[in-house]
């Protein structure tokens, strides 16, 4: 499994397990279109950090709405992601 997929299934799980919600949908709806969003970008993201940079897009709101860490953050992805 790559890091963006890694990373997007840590997401899921996360607020899946906190119950999270966007306007009535699950919240992977809201996650999914903050990555269509960064892939729309992602030409001016250097390439070496592209993966992390679309990884991170999926992670973005674990620390503040799944009660998760930067550590748990780092554990389930890499340092790279967990810094963004």
């Amino acid at each position: 499994m790559n890091i963006i997929e890694a990373s997007k299934a840590y997401a899921v799980q996360c607020h899946q397990s906190t119950n999270h919600f966007y306007d009535g949908k699950p919240y992977e709806f809201h996650l999914q279109m903050v990555y269509d969003n960064a892939k729309k970008f992602i030409h001016l993201v250097p390439e070496k950090e592209k993966d992390y940079f679309l990884a991170a897009s999926w992670v973005h709101d674990v620390i503040e709405d799944c009660r998760q860490s930067y550590s748990d953050v780092l554990k389930a992805t890499c340092k790279e992601v967990a810094e963004l």
